[in-house]
């Protein structure tokens, strides 16, 4: 029997100092779940303060969830729109991802994470 994590999925706008001119009128989750991906290509392993993840190209969303089977080589994702003023004007996005308890633990043992933290542009 396959175990489902319950992943809440969280997500911040910050830094908006970064652009003095920037006006961000929405930031909307509009899907999270299960997809497939025509290239994927490791980002970042795991540090101490956030999981391993990947860069992904060709997303197509297989099912929109937020049960995610416990199983290698299941991709989930989150999907968002950001309506801003001026449009296209780079922002400073953080994305947070909350791991229910006990929490996600690292491959190979040792760290347990609550929560994963990514700050992209």
């Amino acid at each position: 029997m396959n175990k489902l994590i319950p992943a809440t999925i969280l997500m911040c706008v910050a830094n908006l100092s970064y652009a003095t001119d920037l006006q961000v009128r929405v930031a909307e989750i509009v899907g999270y779940g299960i997809f497939d991906t025509t290239s994927t290509t490791s980002a970042a392993g795991f540090t101490s303060t956030s999981i391993a993840r990947d860069s992904v190209k060709g997303v197509r969303f297989v099912e929109y969830t937020n049960d995610i089977p416990a199983r290698l080589g299941v991709n989930f994702g989150i999907q968002y729109i950001i309506n801003s003023t001026p449009k296209g004007k780079p922002i400073r996005l953080t994305s947070v991802v909350k791991f229910p308890e006990p929490g996600l633990q690292r491959p190979k043992g040792g760290l347990l994470y609550a929560e994963s933290r990514h700050l992209g542009i």
